[in-house]
Order: structure tokens, then C-alpha cells, then sequence
């Protein structure tokens, strides 16, 4: 049996950064896959990872990452002292 696998160019820009890789056609997914591009579950993709690429396919990802701060201060703060007439 004899398989052939057509080859296409997909683009990958991040940020400014533009790379372009010669990957299977198949799905989005797949394709990033194969170039070595792991998402996060928060990352944006222009289109639907399965997106079936059958010709050159330029794909843009916003990465997105999450932190956290914390920051301590203190605070000014005082007491009154109320007495009732009971």
C-alpha cells in the first residue's frame, strides 16, 4: 500500500514573531502539533483548530498568560471606645 501525504506551508505569528513550517494537510490542531506548538487552554487562535488546511494557511495566536500579585500593605487604623449609658 502506498500512502502519499501532501505537504502545505502554514504560518504561525505570534506576537511579531512569524514562522512558517511545512506541515501534513490535515487538522489545525494536528499541524501545530507537529511543529511543536502547545496551546494554553487561554490562548487565542484566529481559526478553529479543526480547520482541515488543504493549501498555504497563515494562523495568528494570541498568547495569553495569567499571573497573580499580591501585595501587602498596611493599613492606619484606630479604636474608639464608647461607653453606653446603661
Amino acid at each position: 500500500m502506498v500512502e502519499i501525504h501532501y505537504v502545505v506551508a502554514l504560518t504561525v505569528k505570534i506576537g511579531d514573531e512569524s514562522t512558517t513550517y511545512n506541515v501534513r494537510q490535515g487538522k489545525l490542531s494536528d499541524a501545530l502539533a507537529s511543529a511543536g506548538i502547545e496551546l494554553d487552554e487561554h490562548d487565542i487562535v484566529s481559526l478553529p483548530l479543526d480547520t482541515y488546511l488543504e493549501k498555504d494557511t497563515t494562523v495568528e495566536i494570541t498568547d495569553i498568560d495569567f499571573c497573580t500579585e499580591t501585595k501587602v500593605e498596611s493599613l492606619p487604623f484606630g479604636s474608639d471606645t464608647v461607653y453606653s449609658s446603661d
